[in-house]
């Protein structure tokens, strides 16, 4: 397993491993027992079309779920595993830019966009913004013909998909 390799949020992994401070913490000596660590919280796996996923119970936040999968790295030797760990308390924040550049949002339309993802309704994020309600309504409108979205509910699940692309 190729941990020096894995691109990880620094502000995650704290909340998930408390004590623990990542900015002095070299991943690839570590990772090993922080991962048995995980798996030693482990209550139950979930198979999911034959694939198996752990799920990490906390006694004061929603669960960890946790996947590995094997993949091959080109002119490295030995095996390597990527690890997929979802907190389910951790909110993914959307990134304006990425939102910009996918969908030729302006940065009007890209901010208005990761408020509305963030849970706020279209008058609190007009409030947040500085502009009417009107404004940010005429805005929605070219977010969603830029997208191709027609409600609210179909633009937040389509920006949660995005919200892995740092």
């Amino acid at each position: 397993m190729a941990l020096h390799d894995l691109s990880w949020n620094r502000s995650s992994m704290g909340s998930i491993f408390d004590g623990i401070d990542f900015d002095k913490v070299d991943l690839a000596d570590v990772g090993r027992s922080l991962i048995k660590k995980l798996l030693a919280g482990s209550q139950s796996r979930i198979n999911v079309d034959n694939d198996e996923w752990v799920l990490i119970e906390r006694s004061d936040k929603r669960p960890l779920i946790m996947h590995a999968f094997p993949t091959l790295v080109q002119n490295q030797e030995g095996p390597h595993t990527v690890l997929v760990l979802i907190d389910l308390d951790d909110t993914p924040q959307i990134s304006p830019i990425a939102l910009e550049r996918i969908f030729k949002m302006t940065r009007a339309e890209a901010k208005l966009s990761v408020l509305l993802s963030s849970g706020i309704t279209i008058a609190e994020s007009a409030e947040v913004l500085g502009i009417s309600v009107a404004t940010a309504r005429s805005q929605l409108a070219s977010v969603f013909n830029k997208t191709r979205t027609n409600r609210q509910a179909e633009l937040i699940k389509l920006l949660g998909r995005i919200s892995l692309i740092p």
